[in-house]
């Protein structure tokens, strides 16, 4: 499987549109936070980065 490379503008780009819908102001951050899951090594997103949406 090759992987896509995005560029910061390209992902500045995603995040200007999605800021300001319901879902992006709710976040996710209370169930997905990482203090609140355990690690599971044989997931796939095991290794990789990824973002969590919502306030700090």
């Amino acid at each position: 499987m090759q992987e896509e490379t995005v560029s910061g503008e390209v992902l500045q780009n995603v995040l200007g549109k999605i800021e300001n819908t319901q879902a992006y102001k709710a976040g996710n951050r209370a169930q997905f936070s990482p203090v609140n899951l355990q690690f599971d090594p044989t997931s796939p997103l095991a290794g990789k980065k990824i973002a969590f949406l919502g306030p700090r």
